[in-house]
């Protein structure tokens, strides 16, 4: 508490302190942590009553205290404003990655439905050679002819016997 305060006219805050003669400087406390300081002033010499000392200092950390709640509240809804932007980017994020996961699912099948459609084309096309051959051979010697037709006979009643398709 200053009850008779003189600023010299070089100090830098002279312009703001001008017609200020007392001073009273009260502390903030949060769990009995000193958190920060107000300044009150009076134009009056012996403006702060000492007696009352004590209840400027209740109501100042009270209001200190107040201060500080309001700014932890505004610090907490900006987390949780963050949270709930970071949540979103994270559901859009999921989603983008699903419906990339299931095109990449329905172009697989695509693709695995294009293999066996060329396998099917190319073993067409292995018994296409084979027949062409056989007919090739039946026309030059038809010994040879009717050996491959012999051999296709046995090959087939194997395979039925095996349990495998006509």
């Amino acid at each position: 508490l200053i009850e008779d305060l003189h600023i010299p006219r070089d100090d830098p805050g002279a312009a703001h302190l001008a017609g200020m003669r007392s001073l009273a400087a009260i502390p903030h406390f949060d769990h009995g942590v000193a958190m920060d300081m107000a300044f009150y002033l009076s134009g009056q010499p012996g403006g702060f009553d000492r007696d009352r000392l004590a209840e400027m200092m209740l109501l100042g950390s009270l209001f200190g205290q107040a201060v500080w709640d309001s700014i932890r509240i505004g610090e907490l809804s900006q987390s949780e404003r963050d949270l709930r932007n970071q949540y979103e980017i994270i559901a859009r994020v999921s989603n983008i990655v699903m419906n990339q996961a299931m095109t990449l699912k329905d172009h697989s099948a695509e693709l695995e439905d294009r293999v066996k459609q060329r396998t099917l084309e190319l073993a067409e096309a292995h018994l296409d050679t084979i027949y062409m051959l056989a007919i090739a051979s039946e026309a030059k010697d038809e010994d040879t002819g009717q050996h491959i037709r012999r051999i296709q006979r046995s090959a087939r009643e194997i395979a039925l016997k095996l349990g495998m398709p006509a």
